[in-house]
């Protein structure tokens, strides 16, 4: 049945995003009215994804943004990282943001950052989704730094600090909370834990044409050591963003796949 409910708003999705045609695709915002289209576009194909992942993982759909330099820094040596991409790839993350119902830093990220983690530069179409409401904001705080005074605390949204053990116990902790789209915001180490136990689902890179040759990585460790365990994915798109560059990926192997080929290789396949 909920399925069912769907299913209409990803037909309309697939039509406006046929309609909108090449250019938006390569970044291209078209005549007026194109941007709004392809925004309801991308809400209808964004819920049926998340009411899958709720279906056959009990999870909310991960969707993971970084933005980084050529070389994968996404800070300097010094720690200075605004900003790496231009104000086109900023307001993308804003849009983005207004289509997931969780937004998601760890406590290095808010301590370091300092963000506020809402919706503000979308220019939504009164009819998209989220047009009137705020994503939840979610800082994971294990040992609680936190300060009182972060902006994330500011009441411009609801806000839960979280001092789940795993991703999994976090994610099931969003999930009992109706959080079926989160938005993965967070540092290197927050996305290698996310990476690491296979819940990312999307991945939306904003690459910068800039190189730093030090500083903090994309990602932190994967504990992954030969080239033939290294996570994969497919390209789902590429826009141009000003003078930057979304890549849209999907994983089609996560660090556990090699893992659990290696446990039944090692019981017999049983």
């Amino acid at each position: 049945e909920q399925l069912a409910a769907l299913q209409p708003q990803v037909e309309v999705g697939e039509r406006l995003r046929a309609g909108v045609g090449q250019r938006a695709g390569e970044g291209d915002r078209g005549p007026e009215g194109e941007r709004p289209r392809l925004e309801e576009a991308e809400a209808a194909e964004g819920a049926l994804a998340a009411w899958l992942t709720g279906v056959r993982e009990h999870r909310p759909h991960v969707v993971w943004k970084v933005a980084g330099t050529l070389d994968g820094r996404v800070a300097a040596a010094d720690g200075s990282s605004r900003w790496v991409t231009g104000p086109d790839a900023r307001a993308a993350v804003h849009r983005l943001r207004a289509t997931c119902d969780a937004v998601l830093v760890g406590s290095g990220t808010a301590l370091a950052d300092d963000p506020q983690l809402t919706v503000r530069d979308a220019e939504l179409p009164p009819t998209h989704p989220a047009a009137d409401r705020q994503p939840l904001r979610v800082v994971l705080d294990r040992r609680g730094r936190l300060p009182q005074d972060a902006r994330v605390r500011d009441g411009a949204a609801p806000t839960l600090v979280s001092a789940a053990a795993t991703p999994r116990e976090l994610l099931a902790e969003l999930f009992d909370r109706d959080v079926r789209r989160v938005l993965l915001e967070g540092g290197p180490t927050l996305a290698a834990a996310f990476l690491r136990e296979g819940v990312v689902d999307e991945a939306v890179l904003h690459l910068a044409p800039k190189l730093l040759g030090s500083g903090a990585p994309l990602v932190g460790d994967l504990g992954i050591a030969a080239i033939g365990d290294a996570l994969e994915f497919s390209v789902a798109g590429l826009t141009r963003l000003g003078g930057d560059v979304e890549v849209r990926l999907r994983p089609t192997r996560h660090t556990g796949d090699r893992r659990a080929a290696d446990s039944r290789g090692a019981t017999g396949g049983s």
